[in-house]
């Protein structure tokens, strides 16, 4: 009885000393899932934080941490904050990276967009976490695009106008009929071209210097291009306009007649 009173405590003693049991290092991100920037025009600048936390027992060692795809300009990594008061560059940072319980990583993500579209990376971290030894880490962006818009007398999303005919000294004499082309998306809005259905003259449109940019600039959304629309035929002629542009829809369409 006592060899088998002894054998247990031996068996016990091993059992808690086992380095299976020991305390263990727990990661915790926020945000949790994904690092999401929201609407930045393009050329703008805006920064996010990522906080890496040990709400493990155990020491977290971090032994690199790497933003993937460093040929795109779009992110970057300008800082890393420890809780304990280190201030350096995920590049000039002493490695391995400890972090006690409670302590903190904030890594400060910088998005600078340079063309439309979704942009998105991955940020690598190399840790003693069990089953994040090797981890990718997500960070994206809304998708950047173009939003066309005819507006005209107040009126939005106008895809019919009734045109005035031309005023005695056209095209120098400004048409009371005008449409303003706006952009309401957070990309440039590139117009390319401005087709009439009927070319015979009876419609006219003010010539402009094609292509043309409008860039949102962030504050308000552009309306910027105006564009003078008369007519020297009948009344109740019709014609169609369309604004060929960078939008997913290509064609704005508008359907004129004459007054």
């Amino acid at each position: 009885m006592r060899n088998l009173l002894t054998l247990f405590i031996a068996i016990f003693i091993v059992a808690c000393s086992s380095p299976g049991t020991e305390s263990a290092p727990t990661l915790s991100m926020t945000p949790s899932d994904k690092l999401e920037f929201q609407a930045v025009l393009i050329s703008q600048t805006a920064t996010e934080n990522l906080k890496l936390t040990n709400i493990g027992e155990g020491e977290l060692e971090i032994y690199a941490i790497t933003l993937q795809n460093q040929s795109k300009v779009d992110f970057r990594v300008s800082s890393l904050q420890t809780s304990y008061g280190t201030n350096t560059t995920i590049e000039d940072a002493t490695y391995p990276i400890k972090l006690k319980k409670d302590e903190y990583i904030n890594i400060k993500v910088v998005f600078e967009p340079t063309e439309e579209g979704i942009k998105e990376t991955t940020i690598l971290f190399k840790t003693n976490v069990k089953g994040k030894e090797s981890y990718e880490y997500m960070i994206t962006s809304v998708g950047l695009y173009p939003e066309i818009d005819v507006q005209s007398s107040g009126l939005k999303n106008v895809t019919n106008l009734t045109v005035k005919a031309c005023p005695d000294g056209w095209p120098v004499v400004r048409p009371t009929s005008k449409i303003d082309i706006c952009n309401l998306g957070n990309a440039p809005l590139k117009i390319t071209e401005l087709n009439l259905q009927d070319k015979s003259g009876s419609f006219e449109i003010e010539e402009i210097n094609l292509p043309i940019k409008i860039i949102n600039s962030g504050v308000e959304k552009r309306c910027v291009q105006g564009l003078a629309i008369c007519h020297k035929t009948n009344p109740n002629e019709t014609n169609k306009l369309t604004i060929i542009n960078n939008t997913s829809y290509s064609e704005y369409v508008i359907n004129l007649t004459s007054e």
